[in-house]
């Protein structure tokens, strides 16, 4: 659980939406950019995969992945 917890607040304060079938491309939400000394971005692959990756200057980075899949229409499950 304390895995989650990341997760759903940046998901939440940095909440995206898109247009487009998840599944038929690779989506990045919150791009790191060179020269920021903290980023957090989220990116779905087409492969069903996820990446998060947190960056937080003199801590490091860390990467989270998993598989995610569509609930319903607009929800989608996520599993590390």
């Amino acid at each position: 659980m304390k895995q989650f917890i990341p997760i759903i607040f940046a998901l939440f304060f940095n909440s995206c939406s898109t247009t487009g079938k998840i599944g038929d491309k690779t989506i990045l939400y919150g791009e790191c950019n060179e020269g920021y000394f903290a980023c957090t971005q989220f990116e779905l692959k087409e492969d069903m995969t996820f990446e998060y990756y947190m960056f937080y200057d003199v801590g490091g980075g860390i990467i989270k992945q998993g598989k995610w899949k569509y609930a319903n229409g607009d929800t989608l499950v996520l599993n590390t």
